[in-house]
């Protein structure tokens, strides 16, 4: 299988990189602390992946995806 990948240019990024350091600030304002999170979180929407959160009662899972959703 071959892929056509198209590097693009570090001007061309400049715009996503911005919204997307936005949309952390934005979570890390909602939910303290968790900054490596959030970031993972946000990486794995913008590739379309999937995400699961685990961890204990209390932890901020759901206030995470309410944040987001």
């Amino acid at each position: 299988m071959s892929e056509n990948t198209t590097l693009l240019k570090p001007a061309e990024l400049n715009p996503a990189t911005e919204i997307t350091r936005q949309i952390c600030q934005q979570m890390d304002r909602c939910l303290l602390g968790r900054e490596e999170l959030h970031k993972l979180v946000v990486v794995g929407l913008l590739s379309r992946g999937h995400i699961l959160l685990e961890g204990l009662p209390g932890l901020g899972k759901t206030a995470l995806v309410r944040t987001i959703g």
